[in-house]
């Protein structure tokens, strides 16, 4: 073929053959590596399985369970309560902080609506905090609204593994205090503002 004879349509022709065929190998090669990377990562999992299962048949004796709290008034906080302190029982710390934040949302909405806040359902929850001012005590509210901070920090997190073991069980009993006030029928007037 001469080069006089070469026209555009054959020159695109040909370099769409080629290019497909690069992007064809370029593919096989990514395919390829990422099966040797899930084989190394499965390799890694059964590891860890086999370590459970070795840890399982030494007898590791399970923690021991912490006492159970007193339940709370409102049933839907409760459940969500005792949810939470499920998962942190199953060593499922994300998603207990997580329930616990959705029961102390559920009970700050409860208790705005209790005492005649209007509206608690629209209102972003700094705003209702900040109308709680009228009901509760300065000193209470700062807890609720710092409880409420940590809430958006674990709920916004990329790393689930932010919070210690330890830390993560006593946020979750400050949860638990938090929801317990708010889910009491009448609270304590000392809690209260005057």
């Amino acid at each position: 073929m001469a080069l006089e004879s070469r026209t555009v349509a054959s020159l695109v022709k040909s370099w769409g053959v080629a290019f497909f065929l690069i992007m064809w190998f370029v593919g096989q090669w990514f395919r390829a590596s990422k099966q040797i990377s899930d084989a190394e990562q499965l390799s890694s999992i059964q590891a860890d399985v086999a370590a459970i299962r070795e840890a399982v048949a030494q007898g590791a004796e399970p923690p021991a369970l912490p006492a159970i709290p007193e339940p709370i008034a409102d049933p839907i906080a409760n459940t969500l309560y005792a949810e939470a302190r499920a998962a942190m029982e199953a060593g499922l710390t994300h998603s207990a902080l997580l329930t616990a934040g959705v029961a102390l949302e559920h009970s700050l909405r409860r208790f705005a609506e209790a005492h005649d806040i209007y509206e608690t359902k629209k209102l972003p929850m700094s705003r209702l905090l900040d109308r709680l001012r009228i009901v509760l005590k300065p000193s209470v509210l700062e807890e609720l609204t710092a409880l409420w901070r940590v809430r958006n920090a674990v709920a916004h997190v990329r790393d689930e593994q932010f919070v210690e073991p330890q830390r993560a069980r006593a946020l979750l009993d400050s949860f638990g205090w938090a929801i317990r006030f708010l889910s009491e029928a009448n609270p304590s007037p000392s809690a209260l503002a005057a």
